[in-house]
């Protein structure tokens, strides 16, 4: 089952580009942040 905070965030970011270098991971916490663009 995937939580409904899940389906919101897919929804918004489904067109989304990320590029390798704008992706961060922080092992320690662990989280991972991306820097996306959309075009609307």
């Amino acid at each position: 089952m995937i939580p409904k905070t899940s389906k919101s965030i897919s929804t918004h970011v489904r067109d989304a580009v990320v590029r390798v270098a704008d992706m961060g991971y922080a092992p320690r916490r662990p989280a991972l942040a991306l820097l996306m663009n959309r075009f609307d």
